[in-house]
């Protein structure tokens, strides 16, 4: 029987990095800038999967739904 999850305990994000970058964006157009992936990345391996259950409810009614305007708003919501 497992009692716990094999793997690390998390991604651990270094915050000098981050205010550097932010340090640096001060007073600039921040369209000409883009942001590293890391930053929006899940923070642990449970939430990896866990986002894309997050609307499986919507997806779920969609595919059972027959009337094409009604499927596509069930998957637009997500």
């Amino acid at each position: 029987m497992r009692v716990k999850i094999p793997g690390t305990v998390g991604f651990k994000i270094n915050l000098k990095i981050v205010f550097k970058l932010l340090k640096e964006l001060i007073g600039k157009d921040l369209t000409r800038f883009s942001m590293p992936v890391f930053l929006n990345e899940p923070t642990n391996i449970i939430m990896k999967p866990a986002e894309f259950m997050f609307f499986n409810k919507f997806l779920t009614l969609a595919a059972s739904e027959s009337d094409p305007v009604k499927r596509m708003m069930y998957v637009a919501v997500n």
